[in-house]
């Protein structure tokens, strides 16, 4: 089982993977233990799951008052992270990559 799939439907989608194991090298699955505590409710699960990464600046203790944070407060999250306003796809995009790049499955892999 791949990373993703470790996490599907979490909001950990691959871009958002691809941080993670950017900011965290070697420490995934302590990671994505941290972000399963999510409890995202009518806010984007990727918006937020990335609120947490980005806003950890790759601390794992970031991490664990990120998710706090996101489960009490989330537009204070949102905030933390540049990720409140109206901009918030585009602060994604430029962040984590495009949405749209290709699977390892498109490219033959």
């Amino acid at each position: 089982m791949t990373a993703e799939q470790s996490f599907h439907g979490t909001g950990l989608t691959p871009r958002v993977v691809r941080r993670v194991q950017q900011d965290f090298p070697g420490e995934f699955q302590l990671v994505g233990d941290v972000l399963s505590r999510l409890q995202v409710s009518t806010l984007d699960p990727e918006r937020v799951v990335a609120a947490v990464v980005l806003a950890a600046r790759g601390e794992l203790s970031g991490v664990v008052r990120g998710v706090e944070e996101a489960n009490h407060h989330p537009n204070e999250l949102l905030v933390d992270a540049g990720l409140a306003h109206q901009d918030w796809p585009d602060r994604l995009d430029a962040e984590l990559g495009s949405a749209e790049q290709p699977s390892d499955r498109e490219q033959g892999g």
